[in-house]
């Protein structure tokens, strides 16, 4: 993968997490699975469309250990595939931690997606 010809970052993985994110304008929770990951955001299918700038709460629960991470994120894009519709969105208060466990993880089980 090249990451600055797809003007990343960071490297994303394919996974399987499963995502509990909310919007603003409902606090009924939503539940999916990841498609990808990186260190600064995540893609997922979602049950209703959102725009570009909409604001998320997402919990992640990492599959290999106990662990959530917690974060606000921003829906960078939107996009459908047959009836489903999907988001990519970018952390923007996700804990430094985190970033770095996300980080290490993406490079542990980094597949090119």
């Amino acid at each position: 993968m090249n990451l600055k010809s797809e003007n990343r970052s960071y490297p994303r993985a394919a996974a399987n997490m499963e995502v509990t994110y909310v919007d603003d304008s409902s606090p009924q929770p939503n539940y999916a699975q990841t498609r990808d990951f990186s260190a600064t955001g995540i893609s997922f299918p979602v049950t209703k469309k959102y725009e570009k700038g909409d604001m998320l709460t997402l919990e992640i629960n990492i599959p290999e250990i106990t662990k959530v991470i917690k974060s606000r994120a921003t829906v960078v894009r939107n996009w459908h595939e047959g009836d489903t519709n999907y988001v990519s969105v970018q952390f923007f208060d996700i804990a430094y931690h985190d970033f770095i466990y996300l980080l290490d993880y993406s490079l542990t089980y980094h597949i090119e997606v």
